[in-house]
């Protein structure tokens, strides 16, 4: 059994609004459990149990509750970020309600405003903390169009473990390169660190520009039926099996 919790401070978490607002709301009735208005918000529940009910608010499904995992398509334009500093933010592509969760959505794993591809959001500090430590080694799989064809030595470069970056003194772990038979111009990398704009600085290294980035898996995580703009909800449980391998 999990600890309880007031029911306004239980709804106010899920982004229903202030505690103030959700206690207006319920004495509209907006809360339906089995059939059933609850309008006193003092009551204390269970929410894992809570959550099992037949439960509307304003007439929608209750909200899902902590953790929240989703993964979502990032499309180029949009940055990474809960403010504007250059771009829409992703949060915008979410559905209103999950920018007003405490506690609020982070992202494990941020792309520029230019890279497109898969990004992890959740509201589960621990879990979050487990997805970005430098410790697990996750392997993040890029798709890249470079703008000058590749010069043939960049797998080798890449592999070596010997690669130091402008401005940095440790070298790279290996990461894989593979190349397009059919497009000199186009490679598909995997690496297992996660450094300032690694994989443009890393061709950047090799004496080439990139063009096009896209972030196509990480781990075992894929978004190939996800569309750019688009998300989905997955539990914590499937995205450790995913990306925390042991």
């Amino acid at each position: 059994m999990t600890k309880k919790v007031r029911l306004d401070k239980f709804l106010a978490g899920l982004g229903y609004g202030s505690r103030k607002e959700v206690g207006k709301g319920l004495r509209r009735g907006f809360l339906i459990v089995d059939g059933e208005e609850i309008a006193d918000n003092t009551m204390h529940i269970d929410p894992i149990e809570f959550s099992k009910k037949d439960i509307t608010y304003e007439g929608q499904p209750l909200e899902p509750l902590s953790p929240l995992v989703i993964i979502l398509n990032k499309p180029k334009g949009y940055v990474c970020s809960h403010v504007d500093d250059g771009g829409d933010s992703i949060f915008h592509l979410l559905p209103p309600l999950f920018n007003m969760r405490t506690p609020e959505l982070q992202i494990a794993g941020r792309l520029d405003k230019d890279t497109t591809g898969l990004v992890i959001l959740t509201d589960d500090g621990t879990l979050l903390h487990k997805i970005i430590s430098p410790s697990n080694k996750t392997q993040k799989t890029y798709e890249i169009e470079l703008v000058d064809p590749l010069k043939g030595t960049e797998k080798e470069l890449f592999e070596s473990g010997t690669l130091i970056l402008r401005n940095e003194d440790k070298p790279l772990a290996p990461a894989q390169l593979k190349t397009h038979s059919d497009n000199n111009k186009k490679a598909t990398l995997t690496i297992h660190e996660g450094r300032y704009h690694q994989v443009r600085r890393m061709f950047a290294a090799s004496g080439n520009k990139v063009k096009e980035l896209h972030r196509s898996q990480i781990g075992d995580l894929n978004i190939t039926d996800i569309p750019p703009g688009e998300h989905k909800i997955i539990t914590k449980d499937e995205l450790e099996c995913l990306i925390l391998k042991p």
